[in-house]
């Protein structure tokens, strides 16, 4: 039977197999040809296990198949084997019933039984079926289903797991290196080779291998290359080991060797001025203190020139109890400092509260304290005075912390508009002593503008910014130099000085979009897009605004700034007239700030000042007609108007979303009025309850009315049915989603 190895039969990752597959993937295993022809070789589990995806041939996605094959059969045996061992014709457990699914799939379809194993004239079928002991074909055929049922399961589950992978590349490794781990020369060059971490110069692996009088050295490399060991790139300029290698080899690589090795490759990097290498490989050297000290002296240099993945592997590897009470301070306030700058601060926060309890060390513990109060000075207010207040009675231990103290201080009573109190923390953390080689100057310059524009004071909060550019620079530091761009930008928009502000603003973009900073890059776009919305040019506000939207939610998590952008851009769609934009920008902002727990933004506060009414010539004949005669038809509309019965209904329709009338009846005997505040005494007392709730509110679902009042829910829905017939609210979405809101320019 042809087996059908497609896309459609089987997915790229490889998890879903059937019996029939997987029967026809064994088979494959013993024809090459046909297997390099599988799509499977391209499945996701193939590249997982591969030692080096990015430069695997087609042979090695061949070893890799055979590999995962073997791997999986072997878990059907009671206890481990090993596939390089062979069967014996004499071995006891022929006969065993545990083993029989498992010798049915390897000797039945994958390795079959030789011929000198076979009694002459024998089929190899029969002569399994003999040597197992069974009755007949059903039987064998029975033990392959529930094999390749259990396979099948395997391939699915067990296989997917990292314990797994790593054991098939291990599996790899071990038929690549068997040849060469009695070969001193070679073995000793791979293990010189993978202590680099990234790609490293072909010339310092002969340096340092011939350091350590190994012979042979060009040959043992190009045997290496050979197996896949090492990659060569740029023509064998640079080589690289890949990951699993080098675990591989660790396993077998004396320590004090290895320190040894790590010794030469920081000297090699630190002479390449490839720093964050040098320092990994003085931390593997235990050499901390120097790497600390390098990290101290180019900071800035790391900071604007490494990934934040890098930085922050860099500093979690020290080792406390290899740092002084100095160094270990810094490095704490340098993880902390870029845990929060990037966004994760429930990581910054675990990270603190497991110093404040853990750390023996004073000056530890009270900046984690502080810098807990600095987290949750938005998010837990309660928490961070708790905070601030031991950090301020266990100020004399560390001194040095006064100015990072101060300014959070200052900053955490800004946010909750105490602005007397926040001025006199600032006023005193400008002349604070500092940490020594760490200034938190950047905190206290930021919080003292955001103060300024609080009390309007905008030329010394230019002032200010101009200080904190120049500050920033100083300390070669791309991000804050990107942060105070964006600071002064904000100034000048609240300035008025718009030109200015785009100019600063634009900078600040393009460098956090350099640094993939997509937070940053959101706040920078919903400051541009008010500035075009200020300026009447609606078009390029909403495309800000919407791009702002996209980068924010590419960051991940939610956030105030999400809400805010949300309302932002309903009001300038509102104005637009794009009314069902408005609507989902409005109730995405919401649904949002209800998930946030803070106060949902009121839309008739964006929406119905700004709010234009309709104006047309339909519209001005319809108003004209309700003010002589009280109300009209789409029919009445249509004759007086000359326009068609779709559009009168069209007209009518956004007249009613801008308040200006309210629908009474329905069908044919549907007439539009002018919109009242007062529902009048036709209403039931149920549904002028559940208008002024959702006056009070914003918005209103029926499970939400069914709470706030005592009506059931069947009976809260007909209410507000009975609402939206006569126009008093809309309704908007469906099922689940169902809202109720006042129409948008309704008094």
């Amino acid at each position: 039977m042809k087996t059908d190895f497609g896309n459609a039969a089987l997915p790229s990752s490889g998890r879903t197999v059937h019996h029939n597959q997987m029967k026809g993937l064994l088979r494959m295993c013993r024809n090459p040809d046909a297997l390099r022809r599988s799509p499977l070789l391209e499945a996701e589990i193939v590249d997982r296990v591969l030692i080096s995806a990015d430069h695997a041939g087609v042979d090695d996605r061949l070893e890799a198949i055979r590999e995962i094959v073997e791997w999986c059969i072997e878990q059907l045996a009671p206890v481990p084997v090993d596939w390089s061992e062979g069967i014996g014709v004499e071995d006891p457990f022929w006969h065993d019933e545990r083993w029989a699914r498992y010798l049915s799939v390897r000797v039945g379809i994958v390795d079959p039984l030789p011929v000198d194993d076979r009694p002459p004239g024998v089929g190899r079928t029969s002569a399994l079926i003999d040597r197992m002991g069974l009755t007949g074909k059903r039987d064998l055929y029975r033990l392959h289903h529930r094999a390749l049922r259990d396979l099948t399961r395997i391939w699915g589950n067990d296989l997917q797991t990292a314990t797994a992978v790593q054991m098939i590349q291990e599996r790899i490794l071990s038929n690549r290196t068997n040849a060469i781990r009695t070969c001193r020369d070679v073995w000793g060059l791979l293990g010189i080779a993978s202590v680099f971490h990234r790609a490293f110069h072909r010339d310092i692996l002969i340096r340092m291998a011939r350091s350590e009088h190994l012979h042979g050295i060009s040959k043992s490399l190009d045997m290496l290359v050979t197996r896949g060991c090492i990659i060569s790139l740029d023509g064998g300029r640079f080589l690289m080991v890949p990951e699993p290698v080098k675990r591989y080899v660790g396993l077998d690589q004396k320590p004090e060797i290895g320190i040894s090795r790590h010794h030469q490759a920081a000297e090699y990097c630190r002479h390449e001025g490839r720093l964050p290498d040098c320092i990994r490989h003085l931390q593997v050297a235990r050499r901390q203190q120097e790497a600390c000290r390098l990290i101290k002296t180019h900071w800035g240099v790391l900071n604007s020139g490494c990934e934040f993945d890098e930085l922050i592997g860099i500093l979690t590897a020290f080792d406390p109890s290899q740092l002084d009470d100095d160094s270990m301070l810094h490095v704490l306030a340098l993880k902390g400092s870029l845990l929060i700058r990037y966004g994760h601060l429930d990581a910054a926060r675990e990270v603190f509260s497991l110093t404040v309890h853990r750390s023996r060390k004073e000056s530890s513990r009270l900046l984690a304290h502080i810098f807990l109060g600095h987290i949750c000075s938005r998010i837990d207010p309660d928490a961070a005075e708790r905070h601030y207040s031991f950090a301020l009675n266990h100020l004399e231990t560390c001194p040095q912390l006064t100015q990072f103290l101060y300014s959070s201080l200052g900053r955490f009573h800004l946010f909750r508009d105490d602005t007397e109190t926040a001025e006199r923390y600032l006023t005193e953390g400008l002349t604070a002593p500092e940490l020594p080689h760490l200034s938190f100057r950047s905190v206290l310059l930021f919080a003292l503008a955001d103060l300024l524009l609080m009390k309007g004071d905008l030329n010394q909060a230019q002032a200010v910014g101009r200080e904190l550019v120049v500050y920033c620079r100083e300390q070669s530091d791309a991000h804050l130099t990107a942060m105070a761009l964006g600071m002064q930008g904000k100034i000048f928009m609240e300035s008025g000085y718009d030109d200015e502000a785009l100019v600063y603003l634009e900078e600040s973009e393009r460098l956090h979009q350099q640094r993939m900073n997509r937070s940053e890059v959101s706040r920078i776009l919903g400051y541009k897009a008010r500035i075009h919305g200020r300026n009447k040019r609606i078009a390029d506000a909403v495309t800000a605004y919407g791009d702002a939207l996209d980068e924010a939610m590419r960051a991940g998590g939610l956030t105030r700034d999400m809400v805010e952008l949300h309302s932002e851009l309903a009001r300038i769609l509102a104005v637009s007239g794009d009314m069902n934009a408005a609507r989902h920008h409005w109730m995405a902002s919401v649904s949002k700030s209800r998930r946030l727990g803070i106060p949902p933004p009121e839309f008739r506060e964006m929406t119905c000042e700004n709010m234009p009414v309709p104006d047309s010539p339909a519209v001005r004949k319809a108003m004209e007609w309700v003010e002589r005669h009280g109300s009209i038809s789409s029919a009445e509309l249509g004759a007086i108007a000359g326009i068609g019965r779709t559009t009168a209904c069209l007209t009518l329709n956004r007249l009613i979303w801008s308040g200006v009338f309210v629908r009474h009846g329905h069908g044919r005997a549907t007439r539009y009025r002018i919109y009242s505040n007062d529902p009048g005494p036709g209403l039931a007392t149920e549904s002028h309850r559940i208008l002024a709730i959702i006056r009070r509110l914003g918005y209103a679902t029926a499970s939400l009315i069914a709470r706030r009042t005592t009506l059931s829910l069947a009976t809260a829905k007909r209410r507000l049915a009975e609402l939206v017939r006569h126009g008093f609210i809309i309704r908007i979405g469906r099922g689940r989603t169902t809202r109720y809101i006042i129409p948008f320019n309704a008094g």
